[in-house]
């Protein structure tokens, strides 16, 4: 950018085309705050090609002499690490795998896919979780990218330090080959997972050459956050198509909604919102249907509909109800059937922590208005418990209530100003209200609030999410409201 220039404008007209041509490319929305990221990525690029003219750079980008998706990747790819949310890939161990495993003949090979995959750690983590779920050496594991260079990374399988730098770095460390500097997978988890190009906004899957149909389970991670609003529907179309009848669904946090896209069924978790295929003969999804918002309170709300939505369907799988007795209720706490826990430990109210779990019983039990009357009466027993407010807000916020739930989050943030999980309520709250200033203001709190914490530091009250992660689904927020920098 030239001296005098006004923030976002290009500092060589040239770039503007080639940000047309990586846009018409990837169908990725470059709003005026990305510019200076845009150009910096186009000009190491033109070094790395040995040019320094941004119009014959350009020039080459639209005849084909240069790959656009290598510049694609430049502007795209984020953090990528192993075992990067673990409450998403514990629920694929966890509840999705059983699901399939339920819901498929004796002897059938799972197939996955990690879509925009970059370097292959997601592939390789999804591997390694499908064998902690039993089904390793059933399964098989494909990962697509845009870039050609990336997939000749994911296909050495070897990784520095950086890429084992999460809060599960024990894990991947204890799972990977330590060979001098380099981390290495095993043979046998290579063995399961294949790498090919794929351009998520062709029109090129899904398609039985690419190994892109009848698949169980796509993880599409923290890509479809960079798409114009028109490719990620027809994106949500085609991975709809290329999931097998009874398959899932994984996005990022910061990903748009997209249970109206597609005939998903969107279905709340604490882990976030995942969306199911229904099988053969199943009812699609309405389009103007809502997921049930997870009770997480440190998942971001996002835009739906006011009316509340019926319990999600179909359920992921639950054990059988225990004995009708106290001990029976913790049991059932244990097993996660939140129906029994509901409906046989009323005088968990006496406490706010038995008041919490009686709330998130109730809201993971599918009953929204059951629930968000056990939060009022919990938050008025007890007045001074942070957790109790935000557990409310995130109940009326699922009943469409944006108003007295916003009323509800202030409680909390009054009793604990330093809540980063509440402040991140409050943001989705003022952006479903249509304050895009006031949610911006919260979400620069979030990203202030982690950046005083190391990045693998569990956050209070966040159901075991971690500093780094929320900060960067708050860096992302921004980007989406534009609001990276530091105005109102």
């Amino acid at each position: 950018m030239t001296a005098g220039s006004p923030p976002g404008a290009w500092s060589h007209p040239a770039f503007a085309e080639v940000a047309a041509e990586v846009a018409r490319h990837a169908g990725l929305r470059i709003p005026a705050h990305r510019r200076p990221e845009v150009e910096q990525a186009a000009r190491r690029a033109m070094r790395a090609a040995g040019l320094t003219d941004p119009r014959a750079y350009a020039e080459r980008l639209r005849d084909g002499r240069l790959a656009v998706a290598d510049l694609v990747t430049a502007v795209t790819v984020g953090e990528t690490y192993f075992f990067r949310d673990p409450a998403q890939l514990a629920l694929v161990r966890d509840r999705v795998v059983p699901a399939l495993a339920a819901s498929r003949p004796a002897g059938h090979a799972l197939r996955a896919w990690s879509a925009a995959c970059a370097t292959g750690e997601e592939a390789y983590t999804l591997a390694f979780t499908l064998e902690q779920a039993g089904v390793g050496e059933r399964s098989r594991v494909l990962g697509t990218d845009i870039s050609r260079p990336a997939l000749a990374r994911a296909r050495a399988g070897a990784y520095g330090d950086w890429s084992l730098r999460g809060p599960e770095r024990a894990t991947a460390a204890r799972l990977l080959l330590r060979e001098g500097e380099r981390w290495k997978v095993p043979p046998r988890i290579r063995a399961r997972v294949r790498f090919e190009y794929l351009n998520l906004a062709d029109d090129t899957y899904p398609s039985p050459r690419t190994g892109t149909a009848g698949v169980d389970l796509v993880l599409c991670r923290n890509a479809l956050m960079y798409l114009e609003r028109e490719v990620v529907a027809a994106v949500a179309r085609r991975l709809h198509a290329a999931l097998a009848p009874g398959g899932w669904l994984l996005t990022g946090l910061a990903d748009p909604p997209l249970g109206g896209l597609a005939p998903f069924e969107p279905i709340s978790t604490a882990a976030g919102v995942v969306y199911h295929r229904p099988a053969h003969g199943a009812p699609a999804a309405r389009r103007d249907r809502p997921a049930r918002r997870p009770i997480a309170p440190g998942t971001p709300a996002r835009p739906a509909a006011a009316p509340p939505p019926p319990p999600p369907a179909p359920a992921l799988p639950a054990p059988a109800a225990p004995a009708p007795d106290a001990a029976g209720a913790l049991d059932a706490l244990r097993r996660g059937d939140w129906r029994a826990v509901v409906d046989r430990a009323g005088a968990l109210l006496a406490t706010p922590e038995g008041a919490a779990t009686l709330v998130r019983a109730a809201a993971n039990a599918g009953d929204p208005a059951r629930a968000e009357a056990l939060a009022a009466r919990a938050a008025e027993a007890h007045p001074l418990a942070p957790e109790l407010h935000l557990l409310h807000a995130a109940v009326l916020a699922e009943l469409g209530r944006v108003d007295v739930a916003l009323e509800a989050v202030r409680r909390c943030l009054y009793l604990d100003p330093g809540l980063a999980v509440a402040h991140a309520q409050l943001a989705g709250l003022l952006a479903r209200a249509g304050d895009a200033v006031g949610a911006r203001r919260s979400w620069r709190n979030v990203r202030r609030i982690c950046a005083a914490l190391p990045p693998d530091a569990p956050l209070p009250l966040g159901d075991g999410r971690c500093a780094g992660p929320l900060s960067e689904v708050a860096s992302a927020q921004l980007e989406l409201l534009g609001g990276g920098d530091d105005r109102g």
